[in-house]
């Protein structure tokens, strides 16, 4: 089940969406999940909690929706090869988890291991969402000649995605150049494809 989470109620200025999105993220960074509240981000945003409270229920709702237009990492792509499309995705994610991005997602993960409802619908919206995508990416390689049908296609979006989560979250190692060409090769490889040859040092 996909639980993207859409605003409600009549459509607001371009400068609010601007505004209330920037408040949520810099109250998140400072506070953390638990310390941000609507009436504070309605009071950094320079709005009312009742522009708010029309567009979301409540702070789960106007979080996750933040959360998913920042990391909306577009991959309806095809630069031609599994290699090229997957450097393509790995360098749009290591330039927003490397920004606030990062620093907002250590609050929301951390509180939604607390709180099952934000887990829940945090699950949702980001793992399904996001496998789907990786999907389409695997399934444009198979349809190219590239790889064989892969047996498993959710161990892989795993390893993708779980190698990346676990260096933002856990060990605290460098989401850098390096790392994502290695992981790149890496699932090329697992995958049963090709990778271009390394340029000389």
């Amino acid at each position: 089940m996909n639980a993207t989470i859409l605003p409600r109620g009549r459509p607001r200025s371009a400068e609010a969406d601007v505004a209330i999105a920037e408040a949520t993220l810099d109250l998140l960074i400072e506070h953390g999940y638990e310390g941000t509240s609507m009436q504070a981000i309605a009071h950094r945003a320079g709005v009312s909690t009742a522009t708010l409270y029309r567009r979301w229920q409540n702070k789960i709702e106007l979080v996750l929706h933040v959360v998913h237009v920042q990391t909306d990492i577009t991959m309806d792509i095809d630069c031609g090869s599994l290699y090229d499309d997957l450097m393509h995705i790995a360098k749009r994610a290591q330039q927003l988890f490397n920004g606030r991005l990062g620093k907002v997602l250590r609050a929301v993960i951390g509180e939604a291991q607390r709180n099952e409802e934000l887990g829940t619908l945090l699950a949702d919206q980001s793992g399904d969402n996001k496998k789907h995508e990786l999907n389409d990416v695997v399934a444009r390689a198979v349809a190219r000649g590239e790889i064989p049908p892969p047996e498993n296609v959710d161990v892989f979006c795993n390893m993708l995605i779980g190698a990346t989560m676990a260096r933002l979250l856990v060990t605290g190692e460098p989401l850098d150049d390096a790392f994502f060409e290695a992981l790149t090769r890496y699932c090329v490889t697992a995958l049963g494809g090709t990778s271009p040859a390394r340029s000389p040092a």
